[in-house]
């Protein structure tokens, strides 16, 4: 059998010619005892999800004769459904966002109408084949994608939303509680952009080494391997669209900070030649 609906009712008719008892058992735990009973069949899967849109629904019939003697049948039925899916191959970006999306459905009969609505106030996209679909996110925004199918028999799908996000660059501003600082001292960074809109903060300095997590719009850091004139970096995201502002110069370490490397060789392991690696020193002993 087919069916397009959820739930199904089933319509039970047993033919034993001898029989007087018809004891019935239903996939879903259920019975009846009657000739001609009525089943009412619920998809099981609460998440909506199905395996290539094929559900299998198992019946037993058990018969009783004027003798007592009893016999079973037993029915699996294949319930087919069309199964709407697809993927786009960007979720974010700046707009415009152009964003190609490709069917996945499935159906036990042919597909013959894709329906792509973008969430984003165009129109319908209506289709009559599975070619990849472009479409552009014109302006910043979240976009919750479906796709409508509808195949020969006349069964439709409604895949579930897929988000796309697209965002626009929001320039970043920063200050620090201090911008001279010696060497192992902790500059504290204060995010001054008031834009909610950003999902994500990265200050970088001192050669990149400044890390933090993404959500701390107001880092500390501590300098310890770099003196001198330092910038200072602030990158901002938003729906995954990604802006960078740099201060030049803005910390100052004043030094000295001391660094030495050494090197050995296997064949004289207890002798060590070592170089001065150090910065801003105008002494050394």
């Amino acid at each position: 059998m087919y069916s397009c609906s959820d739930p199904t009712v089933f319509v039970l008719n047993a033919t034993s010619p001898l029989a007087t008892g018809w004891d019935w058992l239903f996939s879903d735990g259920t019975t009846a005892d009657i000739k001609n009973p009525t089943f009412t069949w619920t998809t099981p899967d609460l998440s909506g999800y199905t395996s290539s849109g094929l559900w299998l629904d198992t019946i037993r019939l058990r018969v009783t004769n004027p003798s007592g003697c009893s016999a079973d049948f037993i029915r699996v039925d294949s319930i087919w459904r069309p199964n709407a899916r697809f993927m786009p191959d960007v979720q974010h970006g700046c707009a415009p966002l152009s964003v190609v999306f490709a069917d996945s459905s499935m159906s036990n009969e042919p597909i013959v109408e894709w329906t792509w609505l973008f969430d984003d106030g165009s129109a319908p996209v209506v289709a009559t084949n599975d070619n990849p679909v472009p479409h552009v996110f014109a302006a910043p925004g979240e976009y919750l994608v479906r796709l409508v199918i509808r195949n020969s028999a006349g069964c439709v799908d409604t895949s579930y939303a897929v988000l796309i996000e697209v965002g626009e660059p929001i320039a970043g501003d920063f200050a620090a509680d201090r911008q001279e600082v010696c060497p192992g001292d902790t500059v504290n960074f204060t995010n001054l952009t008031n834009d909610p809109r950003i999902d994500a903060w990265h200050f970088s300095s001192e050669s990149d080494q400044l890390w933090h997590c993404f959500q701390n719009e107001n880092p500390s850091w501590a300098y310890t391997t770099e003196t001198g004139p330092l910038s200072v970096s602030l990158t901002t995201e938003y729906n995954g669209c990604f802006a960078t502002v740099t201060k030049d110069s803005f910390i100052l370490v004043k030094g000295p900070i001391a660094k030495l490397h050494y090197k050995t060789t296997c064949e004289n392991s207890l002798e060590f030649v070592f170089t001065n690696r150090s910065q801003d020193a105008t002494q050394v002993t």
